[in-house]
């Protein structure tokens, strides 16, 4: 049976400090805001976790909902975690008024560049967007039918 705890109950074990809290949300969700302290914990390295984490500490499994949580500290318990709870409405029930805490961005991969800055939206010198060219024809279109209009 897998236990339930709600985000308040969970606040106070985030504040005792007395609890690892995991989170299964996609990375860019984890990225953009957290439970402080919380570990992104996925395909990719739940195999690590569950080699060194302590398995008698207390761990509280969340998601977006709290529906995916369930089956993650289902699958804790079954790797030998002894108190486990999935917390009741995810993250969307951790609230305005609870801390969260914002990942950095991931490192660039080896030969991309370092900046996350948004490519500049203007086209290039002498280059007009496709957005612009079928701007362009649909005025065109309405020009010619009221042309067309005026001379019935």
């Amino acid at each position: 049976m897998i236990k339930e705890i709600s985000a308040q109950d969970a606040l106070a074990r985030l504040e005792a400090g007395d609890a690892t809290f995991i989170d299964v949300r996609d990375s860019g969700s984890y990225r953009s805001g957290h439970v402080p302290g919380a570990q992104s914990i996925g395909d990719h390295n739940i195999a690590e976790f569950i080699a060194t984490e302590d398995k008698a500490r207390t761990v509280v499994v969340y998601c977006y909902h709290g529906n995916s949580s369930r089956g993650g500290a289902a699958y804790l318990q079954e790797n030998g975690f002894a108190d486990v709870y999935s917390m009741t409405g995810g993250f969307g029930a951790w609230g305005g008024e609870k801390p969260v805490e914002k990942a950095p961005p991931p490192p660039p991969r080896e030969g991309e560049a370092a900046s996350y800055a948004m490519p500049d939206p203007r086209p290039e010198p002498g280059r007009r967007r496709k957005r612009d060219r079928i701007k362009d024809r649909l005025r065109k279109a309405v020009d010619d039918a009221a042309a067309l209009f005026e001379f019935i």
